[in-house]
């Protein structure tokens, strides 16, 4: 099945801010795809499969430390030592993806079928950051402006999903899908390790054809 997935933003101040000089550009709505099979009794069944929920970015101008987050920043307002009240650049990417699979339950009037389910998915997150520090010489040598930063791991958490199906010929099924992750997120393993651009509930939307085997 094909369509899209709209990732949340995490919190005012994970690689973005709002404030008098903050620039933001987040890109939280992907396509995404989803491959899997599903055991189905009369009623009761189960499903698993993979699906890849897509890619997101970060393109955003925001204080090197949140306290500065509501002072205007501009290139003389900065202490290059320090880096108060000094902006920087967050440029990032990630991807979320992982196996999922959990038990089903369906009724049909006819042609038309409804199928509810919920389960576990597991998933790998990663969110790469380049952050270009134009004005301060605090978390870069000097005269180097550039910093890279990584949120990675495997994780996992819950869904819920509603799935509309109308039958086309024999037993083949055109599906509509949509899912609910409650905690999609990036995060480092190791302790105080970086987190990512993404947290909270995420929404899956997708259509395509069941075939039976």
């Amino acid at each position: 099945m094909l369509g899209q997935t709209k990732f949340r933003e995490r919190e005012n101040g994970t690689w973005w801010q709002s404030g008098p000089s903050a620039v933001t550009d987040n890109n939280l709505i992907s396509s995404s795809y989803l491959i899997g099979l599903k055991w189905a009794g009369e009623r009761y069944g189960f499903r698993i499969g993979y699906t890849r929920l897509g890619d997101y970015a970060g393109d955003n101008w925001a204080s090197v430390w949140d306290e500065d987050a509501d002072h205007v920043l501009t290139a003389t307002t900065c202490d290059p030592v320090s880096a108060n009240n000094c902006p920087a650049l967050y440029k990032g990417t990630g991807r979320a993806q992982g196996v999922y699979f959990g038990p089903t339950v369906e009724n049909r009037w006819g042609k038309w079928g409804a199928l509810a389910e919920a389960g576990l998915f597991f998933f790998r997150s990663t969110y790469d950051v380049s952050v270009f520090h134009p004005y301060d010489d605090h978390f870069v040598p000097k005269g180097n402006t550039y910093e890279y930063r990584r949120a990675t791991g495997d994780h996992w958490t819950w869904y819920v999903g509603l799935q509309l199906s109308y039958k086309l010929f024999r037993d083949a099924d055109l599906v509509v899908l949509l899912r609910q992750y409650y905690n999609v997120y990036e995060q480092g393993l190791m302790p105080g390790g970086d987190v990512g651009l993404t947290g909270g509930r995420t929404r899956q939307l997708l259509a395509g054809v069941s075939i039976p085997f």
